[in-house]
């Protein structure tokens, strides 16, 4: 056998290494998450404060937003953040199709430099990070960011959640729902690490049991529910 077919097979016998390590680590986690029981904790926090809440989302995020916030009521008492992977052209679409479907609380495109207002969901534009700028008067003044795509994604989950953590800390209340992937998870941790409440949807309601399975195996969940029961779970959480 040659010298170059000798170096050719131990290329390919290396590769196939390296692709089943990554498909184990995958697996793993995957497997750990789907093992994980439906609620992590029995009881909810008691005397918590929450001032805002943020939600991450990607693939089947808008039917499964839709479900939480029309289940929020009237008057929701805090500002909504929430950031979607979505394709140029597609936000003020969406944002109108919230605003039709969920008539109890208003939704539009976040501006850069507005102040969000309790009771009212803020959806990042297409090609922006949404992040908080800074707290002004307790609400939180909103930046559209043009920084570099992280994972090729902007707007990232990530990004909004982390920001939310460093300004919010144990205020900060966050939604974890289906989607492609691991964006949000990283800033579920730091949310979770800064003494905030994470709530991940369950892989029994998720189209894409990837980003929520991503956090839970990071013991970045505070909770996990299926869709259904999150918008109850929020409202005892801010009553």
């Amino acid at each position: 056998m040659s010298d170059k077919i000798k170096n050719l097979l131990a290329e390919l016998k290396q590769s196939h290494g390296i692709v089943t390590s990554k498909f184990s680590r995958h697996a793993e986690t995957r497997q750990k998450a789907e093992n994980s029981p439906a609620e992590k904790k029995d009881d909810l926090p008691s005397g918590r404060k929450f001032t805002i809440l943020c939600i991450g989302a990607s693939t089947g995020g808008p039917s499964a937003v839709q479900t939480v916030l029309q289940g929020l009521g009237e008057n929701f008492p805090l500002p909504v953040l929430y950031a979607q992977h979505l394709d140029v052209g597609a936000d003020e679409k969406m944002a109108k199709w919230f605003s039709d479907t969920c008539p109890n609380i208003p939704v539009t495109l976040a501006k850069d430099g507005e102040v969000a207002q309790p009771g009212h969901a803020y959806l990042a534009p297409a090609e922006k990070h949404l992040v908080i700028d800074r707290i002004k008067n307790g609400l939180p003044v909103m930046h559209l960011s043009d920084e570099p795509p992280e994972r090729f994604l902007r707007p990232a989950v990530n990004k909004l959640f982390r920001s939310a953590a460093k300004f919010y800390k144990t205020e900060c209340l966050a939604i974890l729902m289906t989607g492609m992937g691991a964006d949000g998870a990283e800033g579920c941790k730091e949310i979770v690490g800064a003494g905030g409440y994470t709530i991940c949807e369950d892989k029994s309601t998720c189209k894409v049991f990837g980003m929520p399975a991503a956090a839970i195996a990071m013991d970045a969940a505070s909770k996990v529910l299926p869709r259904g029961e999150v918008a109850p779970t929020i409202l005892k959480l801010v009553k």
